[in-house]
């Protein structure tokens, strides 16, 4: 039932469809970004001061960023560049895929049945960790997908729905 906003800062000169799996989403907005300037703050944050290949992620990942974002990544707000621009009327509504042109682009993910309102149980019809809970969410090109761009998101059912509920909702025996 959670609502998250994601950040996705693209830094490369190409776009890129990005599909997350499990869910839908809404198109917030996009920004331009500084590239070279939150480079140059991405590799900086490396405890060695520059890039280091296959060590992941700059900072810790499930410790907020001074924006108050998880992840592992600096603070893009101070890249941003002139006024968000708001989705175009044909990526108004819920989407399974948005393009990442080379900027910031914020997406709402809604961990819900998209029709069910927000003061709603709010509950997939499914348990979500049934089969362990990953899902991917990725660049749909698909050079891309084998290219660090395919990445891991784990979902957890709320540890307030007991074995019974999940039972009852999922259908089968745990």
């Amino acid at each position: 039932g959670d609502v998250e906003v994601w950040e996705i800062v693209n830094l490369t000169a190409d776009t890129h469809p990005i599909h997350l799996h499990a869910i839908q989403f809404q198109l917030i907005d996009r920004q331009l970004i500084d590239a070279a300037g939150y480079m140059a703050a991405y590799d900086g944050s490396f405890p060695s001061g520059m890039f280091m290949p296959g060590y992941g992620p700059p900072l810790d990942y499930d410790t907020p960023n001074a924006a108050g974002a998880v992840g592992g990544n600096p603070d893009v707000t101070t890249f941003l560049l002139g006024a968000p621009t708001p989705p175009l009327a044909s990526e108004a509504g819920w989407k399974d895929t948005v393009i990442a042109y080379p900027e910031r682009t914020r997406i709402a993910t809604r961990w819900a049945p998209q029709d069910t309102a927000l003061g709603d149980d709010g509950r997939f019809t499914f348990t979500p960790d049934i089969l362990g809970g990953v899902y991917v969410w990725h660049c749909h090109i698909t050079d891309h997908e084998d290219n660090e761009m395919m990445r891991p998101d784990q979902v957890i059912s709320d540890p307030a729905i007991n074995d019974a509920d999940r039972d009852h909702v999922q259908g089968v025996d745990y």
